[in-house]
């Protein structure tokens, strides 16, 4: 007996009112060790009615035991982990006979608890929060911890004033383990928040890897806020039994939330108890009252929505949201004709066509308020877009005028949509505009190649015949009347979707600009920079492409730009969310995050596979189509050229022929089975683009334990993607130090000595000379040709933007010369030119370059001379790259007036200078000084009739 407070006679009372076999039991469980107690207790449940295991519980608590707890019904502290073992769970109807038992013997203390519970309530949507925050005090002190409690304090921590102490309640979510990031708490912190990703939070948490028992009960406390509602009576069952370990308060809104699973006159206390909260609970009008002066009351109710789940209209709202404005495929529910008759009788709408129109009722309630909220909304209604697609599984008509309009009253349906059902809509629809609308939907859904296809198809029909065949101006013309679709084109049309629309797109460089110009649609969409920066990176790092005569075409490579680009579009959100999350949960040390571990081995898997950026494209442009035999083979055998004499001879010549084909015939096997990426059709390939072995995940884990560690510090995911780069390749290293070594080894193979024996064998006295010579030349050519391949199949030295200045120069001249045919100053590279820069110089000297190359070209003397100087300086600890550029006056223009011309005004805009092209080079220059701290205009000035500037950006080494 282990309790200090113990009393043997209070003990002594609680035994005697067991059976006498039951008490040598419950004295075993007292007595011994854990696992053992766990084992008599289970089997005590099993057997025992309601009222005797209340009793034994009872007795255990009094008695107390170190090595084993049980939670109480009322805790005082509180349940925010796993502080008891998971117990034998019940069938429902004795988990519900229990409870209802339960709710029996405590009917006093919870009917006093609702009672107040309904002037908490009633403060919280009046707004009142300092009297709510008072009422927090007493109910926790009279009826202990709930987790219903702990969503109340949150809720008024979240929405009260900022200046409004509220210090019962932010000391209930603090004691809750907030201050250690418990994950529980700061989930619910995090989801009360306005303007959060509701679905993708949900999908994290709902995510939540499984450890059978050892962590049930934090599965199923963390899901309520977010889906509530069982699964199936298993799920029911384990979802009471693990809010009872919370407290029997919550039990009961468990219960509650979950009664369409249950017969309730089969237990009469529930029953009884559950007509006295609905008869206390507050009018769900008085509640949205609270929410109408939000910028998204709809979304916010929703997000908070959890705290208000002792209201049975909560739990309709619910009902339809949870299981339609979710991914129709997890786990965690079964779209079946129960749930179906449990939703559609508070439908108010038949038809899809009718969801768009302004003011209609969309569910069937007397609830002004509610109806407002949901009618104003967009969750409500994409949830029923969904659900009547899902009762017609898609064989119904929508007319593309009602479709375009519900693209602007509905939300994140290419996360919810039934795929294959949205499918026959489209196969049905006789509007090119519906089903280019019904395939953006899927395409963003689901990655299968043939849905692209048939997208693609149908986009591009449309394109040519309305929009000159550009993109962008479909895209300009659809936004005008719907926003939604226009978004959903742009987010589907990344450079891999780009590059296979044949029709309308004829080279590598309309891919880039193409895309280009659709994130300078979305930058003059939305008003966000980052997407004109995104256009300007995918244009320069083309130019600089273009000109960069040096890449060796045979290496491994990825195109890293293009990689971090399609990460952006794929994995941005998702990863900002998740680190979110984590950072609320202090999970930023959990470097086996299995969420995380699963976008770092999509975004393996991409960098590998992707036929447009990855290393398969590489693989099979650069290396597998030719160039490996050719370097392998083609020159190797042209050694014969220098040896004819020899092979001049029958036998030798017989044998040469011999060699030649079986070399030709291990290459052949390398080239069709090696040098691949490893699929299941290719088992041999060279490359697994797989992060299975255990060196390939000890590197991931470096990844994302680096990627915590930058968010930990910056708080935001702007190091991520390029983190994800490099990790990708060390991962890659793995592969690639395989593949060199194979190469090595097939030396002797390639070598084929037998064969080349028989040459030696058949010579004389005086050709025996002439075949020593031959295998020496051969063995070298061979020798030679491996070590040059084996470079192949290493890291490139440089996988992030980087270029010397000479070849930046280069590369802004040839792009200037596209518009001035006739300017082509000399820009070749000099050994001084070499300096390399990367990362934010590389962009902002390429801006300043072309803005100051372009003018040369627009206002200098015809064919007169640009002169370049490039220096680095030291500057303290660090170094500066200095760059002046001068060109001639025209001879009509004396220095007098041109430098009038480039002198800045004072009612010059420089803020807006990068948005206009009139006049505005000068502007941008100073512009680019004012918004990038290491940039500097040094001098602007025409001497000597030459327009001299000076630019220079400060380096970090």
């Amino acid at each position: 007996m282990n309790n200090k407070n113990f009393s043997q006679k209070e003990f002594s009372l609680h035994i005697k009112k067991l059976k006498l076999s039951t008490r040598n039991k419950v004295r075993s469980i007292i007595s011994s060790d854990e696992d053992q107690a766990i084992k008599i207790l289970n089997k005590l449940r099993k057997s025992s009615t309601p009222s005797e295991l209340d009793q034994i519980t009872k007795t255990i608590l009094i008695a107390g035991n170190s090595e084993f707890k049980l939670p109480a019904t009322f805790p005082d502290e509180p349940q925010t982990a796993e502080n008891y073992r998971r117990l034998y769970t019940f069938s429902l109807d004795k988990q519900l006979a229990n409870l209802d038992y339960l709710i029996s013997r405590n009917i006093e203390s919870l009917e006093s608890f609702f009672e107040k519970l309904l002037e908490l309530n009633t403060n919280i949507a009046d707004e009142n929060f300092f009297e709510a925050d008072e009422i927090i005090y007493d109910l926790h002190k009279k009826f202990g911890y709930s987790h219903l409690l702990l969503r109340k304090s949150i809720l008024i921590t979240s929405n009260a004033p900022e200046d409004l102490l509220v210090k019962n309640s932010s000391k209930l979510v603090e004691s809750s383990d907030l201050g250690n990031n418990n994950s529980i708490v700061s989930c619910l912190v995090h989801c009360f928040q306005e303007e959060q990703d509701f679905l993708s939070i949900k999908r994290s948490i709902m995510s939540t890897k499984k450890r059978g028992v050892w962590n049930r009960y934090t599965r199923d406390i963390l899901r309520i806020p977010f889906h509530p509602h069982a699964k199936d009576d298993k799920d029911l069952s384990e979802l009471i039994q693990s809010n009872l370990q919370s407290s029997l308060i919550d039990a009961i809104i468990s219960a509650k939330v979950n009664q369409g699973f249950f017969t309730k006159t089969n237990y009469p206390e529930l029953n009884k108890f559950l007509t006295i909260i609905n008869n206390s609970a507050l009018n769900i009008n008085d509640i949205i009252s609270g929410y109408t002066k939000y910028n998204d009351p709809e979304d916010l109710f929703y997000q908070q929505s959890s705290a208000w789940f002792e209201n049975d209209e909560v739990i309709k709202f619910r009902l339809l949201l949870d299981h339609f404005y979710d991914t129709p495929d997890v786990d965690y529910f079964e779209i079946n004709d129960v749930l179906i008759n449990k939703i559609t009788p508070s439908l108010a709408v038949s038809k899809i066509e009718d969801l768009y129109k302004d003011g209609i009722k969309l569910r069937l309630h007397d609830f002004e308020k509610l109806q407002e909220l949901e009618t104003n909304g967009t969750i409500t209604r994409s949830s029923i877009f969904n659900l009547l697609i899902h009762l017609t599984q898609g064989k119904t008509n929508i007319t593309e005028e009602s479709l375009v309009k519900l693209m602007d009253v509905t939300r994140n349906l290419d996360k919810t949509i039934n795929v294959e059902y949205v499918k026959t809509l489209a196969e049905n629809s006789s509007s090119n505009l519906s089903k280019i609308i019904f395939y953006l939907l899927i395409s963003k859904k689901s990655k299968n190649e043939l849905n692209g296809n048939k997208l693609r198809r149908i986009l591009q029909k449309r394109i040519i015949d309305f929009h000159d065949g550009k993109l962008v101006n479909f895209i300009s013309e659809i936004s005008k009347t719907s926003p939604s679709i226009s978004i959903f084109t742009y987010d589907v049309c990344i450079e891999d979707f780009i590059s296979r629309l044949s029709r309308i797109i004829k080279s590598s460089l309309e891919i880039t600009e193409t895309r280009a110009s659709l994130h300078e649609w979305m930058g003059e969409h939305t008003g966000e920079k980052t997407y004109f920066d995104r256009a300007r990176n995918l244009i320069v790092d083309h130019q600089i492409n273009r000109v960069k005569d040096e890449l060796d075409d045979h290496r491994i490579y990825a195109d890293s730009t293009r990689f971090t680009e399609w990460m952006e579009d794929e994995i941005n959100q998702s990863l900002h969310t998740l680190l979110l999350l984590m950072a609320h949960n202090d999970e930023l040390t959990s470097f086996d995050e299995p969420q995380l571990i699963t976008i770092l081995e999509k975004c393996y898997y991409e960098f590998c596979t992707n036929k447009f950026f990855g290393i398969a494209s590489y693989l099979g442009r650069r290396i597998r189509h030719g160039t490996f035999k050719g370097h392998l083979f083609s020159d190797v055998i042209a050694v014969e050229k220098r040896h004819q004499v020899l092979l001049q001879d029958p036998s030798s010549n017989k044998a040469w022929r011999k060699w030649k084909v079986e070399h030709e015939n291990q290459i052949d096997s390398i080239v069709q089975d090696k040098l691949h990426i490893e699929t299941s059709h290719k088992k041999h390939g060279f490359l697994n683009p797989h992060i299975k072995n255990s060196k390939k995940q000890e590197i991931a884990k470096a990844c994302i334990k680096n990627i915590l560690i930058d968010f930990k510090e910056n708080g935001h995911i702007g190091n991520s993607l390029q983190l994800i780069v490099e990790y990708c390749w060390r991962i890659t290293e793995v592969d690639l130090k395989n593949v060199g070594s194979y190469i090595k080894g097939q030396k002797q193979v390639f070598l084929n000595t037998d064969v080349l024996a028989e040459i030696k064998d058949n010579t004389n006295h005086e050709t025996s000379r002439l075949a020593k010579d031959f295998s020496r030349d051969l063995q070298s050519q061979i020798n030679e040709k491996i070590s040059t391949m084996y470079g192949w199949f290493q890291r490139p030295q440089s996988v992030a933007p980087k270029v010397s200045l000479g070849l930046l120069y280069k590369a802004v001249v040839a792009e200037v010369s596209q518009t001035f045919s006739d300017f082509s100053p000399e820009s070749n590279i000099s050994p001084h030119d070499e300096t390399e820069i990367m990362g934010g110089a590389y962009h902002v000297i390429y801006d300043a370059l072309y803005v100051i190359i372009y003018n040369a070209a627009k206002h200098s003397k015809h064919k007169g001379k640009v002169e370049r100087v490039f220096e680095l300086q030291k500057i303290n600890d660090s170094g500066a790259i200095t760059i002046t550029v001068s060109s001639q006056n025209k001879d009509s223009e004396s220095d007098e007036y041109i430098r009038g011309r480039i002198k800045l005004s004072e009612t010059d805009d420089i803020d807006n200078a990068q948005l206009c092209e009139s006049r505005s080079g000068i502007r941008k220059l100073y512009h680019l000084q004012k918004y990038n701290r290491d940039f500097f205009l040094d001098r602007i000035t025409c001497e000597n009739r030459c327009v001299v500037v000076g630019i220079s950006y400060r380096l970090v080494h």
